[in-house]
């Protein structure tokens, strides 16, 4: 009697399963208006003997024209400074300045590429000169802000653009060292966990500016997932980790190094009893079927509440041991 139950709830989850996944051709839908990056962005302040700007077009064209950005002031909006390409990396391009900027000038970096009617207008961002400084050689230091335990949220391809789970989450900052503040806004970071890259996305159309984290600029969220139930990871082990930033000043070769923080992610309690929610129903962008996950959750609940008091029938209840829970800091 009891192995028939299992094969009833166990076909009935198949048939379900089948019947939620959606089509692939539907999956992680949208356009491609991806927007495109400007360092230093709107309302950034720089010195004024900075070596380059950052140009990230969108969408990244395989050899991008960098006669399409203009700096200009706000004094004379109508007359360019020269821009010259320089290098860069991962999409983005590096425009050398001709010379210095002019401390206490306004400015106005324009991306003048021709977009789509229904994508974003042209990139712009106005910026300030302030003195000319020093090339800092030193960055400064990584702060553990807290530990938290929490949801985050990573891309998949099963049928989404992104899923949710729990994970003891590491927040962290750079605390910048008194060399390099002046050069705050224009801060070309990389975290750096373990001694190797970390670049995490949010979802499968996650984008994010040159220099910056998926949680902004001089900031970063490292963690590792409790359990892996939904096919995210993070960091590759419970334990100990190193984490620390690197920088550098568009134009420049020289990477700067914070001083590092080792935190402990150790995913030590036992799991909370919704953390097994599929991904169908912890994702999102799907295209069709949004709601199926959810109803075969509740057939599927359904059935094995069936299939339990058929056995509560049979035997008596005994007395349990509830799970363990962990108690943390609720993040900010």
């Amino acid at each position: 009697m009891r192995t028939r139950g299992w094969v009833e709830v166990v076909a009935l989850a198949t048939t379900l399963a089948l019947a939620a996944r959606p089509r692939p051709a539907a999956a992680c839908s949208g356009d491609d208006c991806r927007p495109g990056y400007l360092v230093p962005a709107d309302g950034a302040t720089v010195p004024a003997n900075l070596p380059a700007v950052v140009w990230e077009p969108r969408p990244s064209p395989a050899a991008p024209d960098p006669g399409v950005v203009q700096l200009v002031t706000a004094a004379a909006p109508s007359t360019a400074i020269p821009l010259a390409a320089s290098g860069g990396g991962g999409g983005a391009l590096e425009l050398s300045l001709g010379g210095p900027l002019d401390p206490g000038a306004a400015y106005a970096l324009v991306d003048a590429t021709t977009v789509a009617g229904t994508c974003p207008p042209p990139l712009r961002a106005t910026f300030t000169a302030a003195a000319a400084a020093p090339l800092p050689t030193r960055l400064g230091a990584t702060v553990l802000e807290q530990v938290t335990r929490g949801e985050v949220t990573q891309p998949t391809t099963a049928g989404s653009c992104w899923v949710t789970a729990q994970a003891d989450r590491a927040h962290v900052r750079i605390a910048l060292a008194p060399e390099a503040e002046p050069w705050r806004d224009v801060l070309l970071y990389e975290t750096i966990v373990d001694g190797g890259p970390w670049a995490p996305r949010a979802s499968l159309r996650s984008s994010y500016p040159p220099g910056a984290s998926w949680q902004g600029r001089g900031v970063d969220l490292v963690f590792h997932a409790c359990p892996n139930d939904v096919g995210i990871t993070g960091v590759s082990a419970i334990g100990l980790h190193t984490i620390e930033f690197t920088a550098r000043i568009p134009g420049t070769a020289t990477v700067l190094r914070s001083d590092p923080v080792q935190v402990a992610l150790p995913c030590a309690a036992a799991e909370d009893a919704g953390s097994a929610v599929g991904a169908d129903e912890r994702g999102g962008c799907a295209a069709g079927g949004g709601g199926i996950g959810a109803a075969a959750a509740g057939l599927l609940a359904a059935a094995m509440l069936r299939r339990r008091a058929r056995r509560y029938d049979d035997i008596s209840r005994t007395a349990s041991t509830p799970i363990a829970t962990i108690s943390t800091p609720t993040s900010t």
